[in-house]
């Protein structure tokens, strides 16, 4: 009987255990968590008011991968900027193509009305 309850009582205390560190692994992360939104809160307030945080790094502080990512970034909006300049181009050619055609339509609807009214002021022979 007293060996029964001896290796109750130590699966109790290890089930106790395990509880405890749950308990304990839990409230840390949860801590983290807090510490992780706070800091991102106070960089937001920190952006908002215009204050740089300590930890942002300057230009001369890169490395070269970090200057090589600025370089491709340069080269993406030179990318952007010529693919902007290529639309713009095509939309003003749609809109020359556009102009030129309802200058047509108004110059053949022009010419119908001529060769109506003269059809009719000329006096029908019969």
């Amino acid at each position: 009987m007293v060996a029964r309850k001896k290796a109750l009582d130590e699966k109790k205390a290890a089930r106790e255990k395990l509880i405890a560190d749950k308990k304990a692994a839990a409230e840390q992360k949860k801590a983290d968590q807090e510490a992780k939104r706070q800091a991102l809160l106070d960089a937001k307030a920190a952006k908002k008011n215009g204050t740089v945080p300590a930890s942002d790094k300057t230009t001369e502080d890169k490395t070269p991968s970090e200057n090589k990512k600025t370089a491709d970034t340069t080269s993406a909006e030179n990318t952007k900027e010529a693919k902007a300049a290529a639309r713009a181009k095509l939309l003003e050619d749609r809109k020359k193509a556009a102009e030129e055609k309802r200058k047509k339509v108004l110059e053949d609807r022009e010419a119908a009305k001529k060769a109506k009214e003269e059809k009719s002021s000329t006096p029908k022979t019969e």
